[in-house]
């Protein structure tokens, strides 16, 4: 916690705050040895978490903080939350800092005492150091990718400061603080929604070549026939089905006649033939019949011999 101003301060009066140096809010950009990528910079437009209780911090730290204390932000119970930027706050008076100008910022799970990440930055002369970083799936780890809606999750963090030498076991722990969880971790929110672009993609791929085929269908043409040159205007696909169906029911009707035809012609052969072989009046007489009238012209002429 920041001490409070007094009257009976060794350090001097407070000048007015217009002779005071502004904020910086200019981008902090991490060294190339970090842990923390450059894509997960600060950005503008971006939340801080108390930002009124981080300026505040900032002029206290600069003026009334002594040697002793080593950040004067987070205070101990204080709250981060996903997607906003996390600030912290520290004394660059410190020698242990002046010799070098040159300070290693540590973020440490609390729970485990392990480094999530860290940077390299240089010290400030002239006013409190000041370094905000994302509150994002780096915080969580894999816990993070198990939340889910109606609840919130904690975890209990705390900022180390050093000389930019490392961490070697000495270094004083800061205030606890808690960063909280409030919804889905982005890294879950990126494999569904790849996931979702994939399955839409093969859909579409799909529905792309079911199109081309049946595209290739209607327009190929049959073994053995010429392909004539398009032309200009293409003859419309509904007319050459008309015309196709228009063949083929005259190609019918004309078996069909003819059949009839050759039917009707049968018939009356077979009708002339009946005709003929059921006549009254045979062709030749029959010669075996005693009773037939020319038996006795035949016998007069026998006799007359």
């Amino acid at each position: 916690m920041s001490p409070h101003p007094s009257q009976n301060s060794p350090w001097p009066a407070q000048t007015p705050s217009s002779s005071l140096p502004s904020k910086s809010k200019k981008k902090r950009e991490p060294d190339m040895g970090s842990s923390w990528p450059l894509s997960l910079e600060r950005r503008q437009g971006t939340t801080i978490t108390n930002l009124s209780d981080v300026d505040t911090a900032k002029t206290d730290c600069q003026i009334y903080a002594n040697n002793d204390q080593v950040t004067c932000f987070p205070a101990e119970g204080s709250y981060v939350y996903q997607h906003q930027w996390a600030a912290v706050v520290w004394n660059s008076r410190r020698p242990q800092l002046t010799q070098r100008n040159i300070v290693g910022i540590y973020l440490v799970d609390a729970d485990t005492n392990t480094s999530i990440f860290n940077v390299t930055e240089t010290n400030p002369t002239n006013n409190a150091g000041e370094y905000n970083a994302p509150v994002n799936d780096t915080w969580f780890g894999d816990r993070g990718l198990s939340w889910q809606p109606g609840q919130n999750y904690t975890y209990p963090f705390y900022w180390v400061i050093t000389d930019g030498s490392g961490l070697d076991g000495s270094q004083t722990i800061n205030p606890t603080f808690t960063a909280i969880q409030t919804t889905y971790a982005d890294a879950f929110l990126a494999s569904s929604s790849s996931a979702a672009a994939a399955s839409s993609s093969s859909l579409a791929a799909a529905s792309s070549a079911s199109l081309t085929s049946a595209h290739a269908t209607s327009t190929s043409t049959p073994p053995g026939s010429i392909q004539q040159a398009s032309t200009g205007s293409d003859f419309p696909r509904w007319a050459i089905a008309v015309i196709v169906v228009l063949g083929f029911l005259a190609i019918v009707a004309g078996g069909v006649l003819v059949w009839l035809i050759m039917r009707r012609l049968r018939r009356r052969e077979q009708l002339s033939n009946r005709g003929s072989m059921g006549s009254s009046s045979p062709m030749m007489a029959n010669a075996q019949n005693s009773h037939s009238p020319k038996l006795p012209l035949l016998g007069g002429a026998g006799w007359c011999i």
